[in-house]
């Protein structure tokens, strides 16, 4: 059978059309496999953490992504005249979500980013997700494979292709609720037999780390709890642990004090302390007359002689809020 050169150029033109949809699909199944790997911390975000509904979600969320994403290649090629070539091409899609779990788990390290995107499969431990990257994906191909061949090439019929399409969703929330209940019973011993610490081990660490004094950041005494508790959770089990270093200019008080001087010369000691982040006096301090002006109102400064001098202000009981007296801040 003869065919011209129009009908040829024509057919070539489909095919290629063929090939760019099916390049698109594939793409815009990507950037929707990356929407709902970013899904669960982009809710976190925006929504309250603590609510009922997103507990739930967070929960169901390992069967949504695939079911959505079966869903959408079923009504993309509901079409298709080929019930293999269907079905391979829709498990496929299906594969991908599996697939790129496992993809940005396994890069997680690189980046938060990849590893906030590699949450649904890195919280069930990628239980599941790896038998959901290889039943769909081989599966796929191998339907694929089928649908090409025109001896075994099956039509498309809607009542085969919906009872197969029902049972391809049962496959996919039996391997979810697999990968969430991915706690298998050969692990549960574990759980059985670990030591829980006594109030005495819980509160002999706490006075360790209160023995080390004001662990102000970048003290001895907070860099020594930061050696004690890294070795602590060394000793739980916990290898993973590091310190990240930081460079900022620290403020430490060598010494302190506060005398009156009476006339007569007798000194009287008095109790003090410093005000975090302030000027230093010298080692030979500083001595002045000693002016009071009531509350420290500016009413109170108001035609006092305060120059060169020191003011006693009253300072009465009062609550201290983070945000009233963020001065103090600094001191912790």
């Amino acid at each position: 059978m003869a065919v011209s050169s129009s009908e040829k150029a024509h057919s070539q033109e489909v095919i290629m059309d063929s090939k760019k949809i099916k390049t698109s699909h594939i793409i815009v199944f990507i950037i929707l496999i990356l929407f709902f790997s970013a899904f669960p911390f982009i809710s976190s975000l925006l929504f309250d953490k603590s609510s009922l509904l997103l507990a739930h979600l967070t929960i169901w969320y390992a069967i949504i992504p695939p079911v959505i994403i079966f869903l959408l290649a079923y009504l993309l090629y509901r079409k298709e005249e080929n019930f293999l070539l269907h079905m391979g091409r829709t498990w496929i899609f299906v594969g991908l979500w599996f697939l790129m779990q496992l993809f940005l788990s396994a890069i997680s390290g690189l980046s938060i980013l990849l590893r906030l995107l590699s949450f649904p499969a890195t919280t069930v431990g990628n239980t599941g997700f790896i038998a959901g990257s290889v039943i769909f994906i081989l599966g796929g191909i191998l339907f694929i494979a089928l649908g090409n061949r025109r001896s075994i090439a099956i039509p498309y019929r809607k009542g085969i292709t919906l009872s197969a399409n029902i049972a391809i969703l049962l496959v996919i929330i039996l391997i979810s609720i697999f990968a969430l209940g991915s706690t298998r019973l050969s692990e549960q011993p574990l759980i059985e037999d670990s030591k829980v610490p006594s109030e005495e081990q819980i509160f002999g660490w706490i006075e360790d780390v209160y023995n080390f004094g004001i662990r102000r950041t970048g003290s001895s005494a907070d860099l020594r709890a930061i050696d004690y508790i890294q070795e602590k959770l060394k000793e739980f089990g916990i290898a993973d642990i590091r310190a990240v270093p930081f460079t900022f200019d620290y403020w430490e008080p060598i010494s302190w004090k506060l005398s009156i001087l009476e006339p007569a010369g007798k000194t009287y000691p008095m109790t003090c302390f410093y005000v975090p982040y302030t000027g230093p006096t010298g080692t030979d301090g500083i001595t002045a007359d000693l002016v009071y002006l009531g509350k420290g109102s500016q009413e109170d400064f108001e035609g006092a002689d305060v120059k060169g001098k020191i003011i006693l202000v009253d300072m009465p009981p009062t609550n201290i809020s983070w945000e009233d007296e963020g001065i103090l801040l600094y001191g912790l």
